[in-house]
């Protein structure tokens, strides 16, 4: 494997400088850490890498977004968690919360509201650094997200008290309870009155497992009763975050994450709807969408951050 060398330097808009190297190895990656940007290929040479910088710049480092939301800073609350202070000249303050994470297999920075756990995830690509940070939050599109996602954000660090989703409503948190529960309007988690945001999100997560076949297993028998869309076995997705539901062929086997046990029922609805349709044209079509919003015309109205396709 030959040395690395030194090929260009990017000057990121928060004063950081980072250098792109370049070496040749076994498996085609890319990753940054230690200020610094790797970019490792099978094939190639120093010239041509050479000409792609400003591709490469363009593609892993976009202009910030431009608004008159401000980040003003941010404190960590847990390992890779962050609680970001926003300012605005007429609106005044919010807060929300930011968790970073790294991917070796992305080629940019990417940036996802998740509407369960109430916070922005913000995913890095190759080895997590938090010098990136800073950066990451610039592309952040804060005007949009508090208009379709304002239940994350807070008026202010500490101004409201915890809150988590069950069912598509919203019920305040209490913590030391003998087993997780909802009772009188109030979301009793087992965890300790202490515990971090780590340890709320895990036992969080364990209420919305247990009760996912109670939920959605009601909501996906009428579904597959309305649509005569059969799949051979259905169930839960236990990890991953990026994805709602499954449907995988030929098995036709349709899953669904544990997360929509937080959303409201017609939620749901349309995402089993989704999956379901998939078991008949698999392809995000415009035959597709055509039989989604058959069975779910308010399909887009529930989904405001998804733009609706071209129908043909």
């Amino acid at each position: 494997m030959s040395a690395e060398v030194t090929l260009h330097e990017i000057a990121l808009p928060d004063g950081t400088h980072c250098s792109v190297l370049w070496r040749r190895c076994a498996g085609a990656s890319y990753c940054c850490g230690a200020g610094r940007l790797r970019f490792f290929f099978i094939n190639g040479n120093v010239r041509f890498f050479r000409g792609m910088m400003k591709r490469i710049e363009a593609l892993s480092f976009p202009p910030e977004k431009v608004g008159p939301w401000r980040v003003t800073g941010f404190r960590p609350i847990a390992e890779k968690t962050f609680r970001i202070a926003l300012e605005h000249p007429t609106a005044g303050e919010k807060s929300v919360v930011c968790a970073v994470r790294a991917d070796a297999r992305r080629r940019s920075i990417g940036v996802q509201a998740d509407r369960t756990l109430r916070r922005i995830n913000v995913t890095l690509p190759g080895e997590y650094c938090e010098k990136l940070v800073p950066y990451a939050l610039r592309l952040v599109d804060w005007a949009s997200l508090l208009v379709t996602d304002a239940r994350l954000f807070s008026g202010g660090e500490g101004s409201e008290e915890r809150t988590l989703r069950w069912r598509g409503r919203e019920y305040p948190v209490r913590l030391g309870a003998r087993s997780s529960h909802v009772e009188d309007g109030v979301l009793h988690l087992r965890a300790a009155h202490d515990a971090s945001e780590a340890e709320i999100e895990e036992a969080y997560a364990r209420f919305l497992r247990k009760d996912f076949e109670a939920y959605v297993g009601p909501i996906h028998e009428r579904a597959v009763a309305e649509t005569n869309l059969r799949p051979s076995e259905w169930g839960m997705i236990r990890r991953g975050v990026h994805t709602l539901g499954r449907c995988t062929l030929p098995a036709r086997r349709v899953t669904y994450h544990w997360r929509i046990v937080a959303e409201s029922e017609a939620f749901v609805r349309s995402i089993v709807i989704h999956e379901l349709c998939h078991l008949k044209e698999m392809n995000h079509g415009p035959r597709f969408w055509r039989l989604v919003l058959s069975f779910c015309p308010e399909y887009f109205a529930l989904h405001p951050r998804r733009r609706m396709p071209n129908l043909g």
